[in-house]
């Protein structure tokens, strides 16, 4: 198994094995070419290929079920149908020195992922999710992201609208709950060195705790894990850009590399060790232009 470095920024390639993806971008396109649950069928080649600056990220983040809140749920049936076989792609196409991710909040998807030689799940993880988490990944002895979410995936912009109007400090919140977390992986037997907390940029939390969230990223980091940030084509960035030039729109989720870009440096020198990026290349050589890489 390959030992991350934590020494610097790593980066997390995302491969969205999914036709309702919100930034567009999924590797199936049209729910026909996804065979139907219980019929026997064969997952489609995907229709487009893999993202080709894939070599630049150490870590491919695969993901089979949207959280788009527009997104309907799928089953754990229809999730391996479409996680599966990307996840065979990738292990073909990987160098030596890359690991695979799986995004899911789902065990028995998790188990058949590790089984796969996947060595990292990417956990979203609420009061929804798996309670076996984490001990189907202590087995394996792979690598955990404990990735926060205020709320159901479904009822992200509900969720939101309910933090708008309360005053509570969104860092106190998840210091309580990486606290709580990181104590119930290490009890299932998870390595230490192998945790990483990703606060959730965007999910559930308002456009002001998403940059309150950025701004004291040091408090997160003295629980002493690698922080992950996922700010790629989220949201909130296109509010800021708009507020920016004083735009009629927000820009389309493709369009906000930008601020995205400004806020990976901000995020890595606050103390954040992984990036999870649709724009692996540009992401790499931004944050090598400024020292960072």
């Amino acid at each position: 198994m390959v030992k991350l470095d934590f020494s610097k920024p790593i980066l997390m390639s995302i491969v969205n094995a999914t036709p309702d993806s919100f930034s567009d971008d999924g590797l199936y396109r049209g729910g026909s070419r996804l065979p139907t649950p219980g019929t026997g069928g064969q997952a489609k080649s995907p229709q487009k290929r893999l993202p080709p600056d894939l070599d630049v990220s150490q870590i491919i983040d695969i993901g089979g079920e949207s959280t788009n809140p527009h997104s309907k749920p799928v089953n754990v049936e229809q999730e391996l149908i479409r996680i599966l076989p990307v996840i065979d792609i990738v292990r073909h196409q990987k160098n030596k020195d890359q690991i695979i991710s799986l995004d899911t909040y789902k065990s028995p998807v998790a188990e058949a992922a590790l089984q796969k030689g996947v060595e990292m799940i990417n956990f979203l993880c609420g009061e929804f999710s798996a309670p076996d988490m984490y001990e189907v990944v202590a087995k394996y002895n792979a690598y955990l992201v404990i990735y926060h979410i205020f709320g159901t995936p479904a009822g992200i912009l509900a969720t939101r609208q309910k933090r708008q109007a309360r005053h509570t400090d969104v860092i106190t919140e998840l210091l309580e709950f990486f606290t709580a977390q990181t104590r119930k992986a290490l009890r299932a037997g998870i390595d230490p060195e192998k945790i990483i907390i990703d606060p959730g940029i965007g999910f559930g939390t308002t456009d002001q705790e998403n940059v309150e969230i950025l701004d004291r990223l040091p408090e997160l980091a003295k629980l002493g894990y690698p922080i992950l940030i996922g700010l790629s084509r989220k949201g909130f960035l296109g509010t800021l850009l708009q507020q920016k030039y004083q735009l009629d729109a927000k820009p389309e989720p493709q369009d906000r590399l930008e601020m995205a870009l400004e806020l990976t440096e901000k995020a890595v020198r606050g103390g954040a060790k992984v990036i999870r990026t649709h724009d692996s290349a540009l992401t790499k050589k931004y944050l090598s232009d400024k020292g960072l890489m």
